[in-house]
């Protein structure tokens, strides 16, 4: 083989690990962009279920039909963002099992509202009923007693003035337990409706009875009852819609915090194939250079040797260069063993001249 084709052959192979770099950088660059794009799915998913949690707060807050609204738009936004997202990350966590819970439980939440909502205003129409009813037998005691000015006509002032001072107290810690739901809200009311039928009972006479205040009081107390019960099932639900809300947050961090990872390590790796290759074909560069170096040193020091060894036989031509190859030295050997050929055809012709002229000379 040639030098001129072992130089090639040198040259292909470094080529060759080039494009055997290039094909991985390239690879590497894929599975950086695929990461990237994984990078992103996750940090979208992470800002939805964020929003999803700040307007379920904000609906629990105010319970309207915007924030229901919304909720519901961020429920649909993260259950379609999951079923477009590739791959199966947020399945593999059960994500899609958390968002169908949430639902749920938010579904059972608004049926709750609305059952406590219709209940407040039921509530509402018994007490004020109840109000109006006692205004009006304080009213009667009054003109009662400015017809009648006696000790009983100020009785029955007096007793219908506390009962409407009970149902103005009851109509007050009311909506102390709408606005702040506390148990001693709850408790109280119940307190002073107690007291209240007593106050009745006690009471001589029928006239409460007559307007009907006991009915109203009874229904009222009912409906309080079951509003109590419907609150604490919204408190029940408000902490699972917490909770679901809260792992959803926790599982899509997770998925964050792997698809940051899952990024480093491929930069990591496209920068450690890069560098490695690089030494790889460094050292191949050198490996070839030096062997070359070495053949073409070792083949010109033989025809060197050679051709001294030709000279240091008093010109004997009939020696020939060896030649062990067919590369640019075998070529230039060939060419010195052609030359020492002809030189010898042009001595031995020299010879046979002055041959010829001697016994030319020695007949004359």
């Amino acid at each position: 083989m040639s030098l001129m084709k072992k130089t090639m052959l040198a040259f292909g192979s470094i080529l060759l690990v080039f494009l055997i770099a290039f094909g991985s950088i390239f690879y590497g660059l894929k599975d950086i962009q695929s990461n990237k794009a994984v990078l992103n799915d996750q940090i979208r998913l992470k800002d939805l279920v964020f929003e999803l949690k700040t307007d379920t707060q904000k609906y629990l807050l105010h319970e309207s039909k915007a924030s229901e609204q919304r909720v519901h738009r961020d429920i649909k936004k993260i259950d379609t963002h999951i079923q477009n997202t590739s791959g199966t990350l947020e399945e593999d966590i059960k994500m899609p099992q958390n968002l169908k819970r949430f639902q749920e439980a938010f579904a059972r939440y608004m049926q709750l509202v609305q059952r406590s909502k219709a209940l407040i205003e039921q509530n509402r129409q018994n007490i004020n009923k109840a109000r109006r009813a006692s205004e009006k037998l304080r009213d009667d005691a009054l003109k009662d007693l400015n017809k009648h000015l006696n000790i009983a006509s100020l009785r029955v002032l007096k007793d219908q003035i506390e009962l409407l001072d009970y149902v103005t107290r009851i109509k007050i810690k009311e909506k102390n337990y709408l606005l702040y739901r506390k148990e001693k809200d709850y408790h109280a009311i119940l307190s002073l409706l107690h007291k209240l039928q007593i106050h009745i009972d006690n009471t001589p006479g029928t006239l409460e009875e007559d307007a009907g205040i006991p009915d109203y009081l009874k229904r009222y107390e009912k409906g309080l009852t079951a509003l109590h019960a419907v609150f604490n099932q919204e408190a029940a639900i408000q902490k699972s819609l917490n909770k679901e809300s809260q792992a959803l947050i926790t599982k899509a961090d997770t998925l964050l915090t792997n698809a940051n990872q899952e990024m480093d390590h491929a930069v990591s790796m496209m920068q450690m194939t890069m560098v490695i290759i690089l030494i790889i074909s460094l050292i191949i560069m050198a490996l070839i250079m030096l062997l070359a170096k070495k053949h073409l040193i070792a083949v010109v020091d033989d025809l060197n040797r050679k051709i001294d060894e030709l000279s240091s036989r008093e010109g004997d031509l009939s020696r020939k260069i060896e030649v062990q190859s067919n590369d640019e030295i075998g070529q230039i050997a060939h060419g010195i063993n052609r030359f020492m050929e002809k030189l010898k055809k042009m001595i031995l012709n020299l010879q046979d001249s002055a041959r010829i002229a001697k016994n030319a000379t020695q007949s004359l």
